[in-house]
């Protein structure tokens, strides 16, 4: 799992796929809200809609470990993503090694 810095504490958050909600869901440190993306499976491909962090977690490292999460899992399933998600994008624009997942019909998005 990813870690998150909350302060001066390092924290490794739970990332679970939510079949029914169709997301990755971060559980965090407070126990009580809960950071997610969205991902639209079919089979060899996978479409996120969108990511989501409460305001009190925002660059706290959470959306770059769902997002980690998602892609190591489409990695892992063979199947390739279709970034909807400005985050995922923008993620994928400054991690270019990830670029590879992503169907060639959707590469503009996460071009520079």
């Amino acid at each position: 799992m990813s870690e998150i810095s909350s302060g001066n504490a390092e924290l490794e958050p739970e990332i679970r796929f939510v079949e029914d909600a169709r997301r990755y869901e971060a559980v965090l440190p407070d126990g009580e809200e809960v950071a997610y993306m969205t991902v639209e499976k079919s089979p060899g491909l996978w479409t996120i809609r969108g990511t989501w962090v409460p305001p009190s977690f925002s660059g706290r490292g959470v959306g770059s470990a769902l997002a980690r999460r998602v892609l190591d899992e489409a990695r892992a399933e063979g199947v390739q993503i279709y970034p909807q998600c400005q985050f995922l994008a923008s993620y994928i624009k400054r991690n270019r090694h990830e670029a590879d997942l992503v169907h060639p019909e959707h590469l503009h998005l996460v071009e520079r």
